[in-house]
């Protein structure tokens, strides 16, 4: 996967599309959970490869029952 995104402190977005499409893993991947094959993950011009999800500067909110309200 290859991605990049420059989102404006305070943003908030959303990371929609089809099944397998790689969403998870995106989200896996800027949290911490996973670790990238190769390259560098950046956030604020900073890598962050080696940093442990408690200490990455960032938040994560699923989904289910918690934006989308019917």
């Amino acid at each position: 996967m290859r991605f990049t995104l420059d989102v404006a402190r305070g943003e908030r977005i959303a990371v929609l599309g089809p099944s397998g499409a790689g969403k998870s893993t995106l989200l896996n991947l800027i949290a911490g959970f996973l670790p990238p094959a190769s390259g560098s993950l950046l956030i604020n011009g900073e890598a962050h490869n080696a940093t442990p999800p408690a200490q990455r500067p960032v938040s994560m909110l699923f989904q289910e029952n918690n934006c989308l309200t019917i």
